[in-house]
């Protein structure tokens, strides 16, 4: 949102000190150039910052980790014995 205010902005002062005769066209271009080169890194950046995983990756790895707490689980029973997983409820997040 700020990048379009910002590019509004320099768009109606260019136009403005168009008629005023303070900007050349030449100028105008320039700064119109100049501003979406700005505008264009400030994407990227927002990009880099959101960069979002895909559904069909995310199921993967859910579904990895579903297998491993899977076996994780049956190794504690296997090392500790028995069923009494109270013992390891703060290692899984559980109060």
């Amino acid at each position: 949102m700020t990048c379009l205010r910002g590019g509004f902005s320099v768009l109606l002062a260019g136009n403005w000190a168009r008629h005023r005769g303070d900007l050349s066209p030449d100028r105008a271009r320039d700064v119109l150039d100049e501003t979406v080169d700005k505008n264009r890194a400030a994407a990227k950046v927002a990009r880099e910052r959101l960069s979002f995983i895909n559904q069909a990756d995310l199921d993967q790895v859910v579904s990895a980790l579903d297998e491993l707490n899977s076996r994780v689980s049956d190794l504690e029973k296997t090392v500790l014995g028995g069923s009494d997983d109270s013992r390891l409820e703060h290692c899984r997040g559980k109060s």
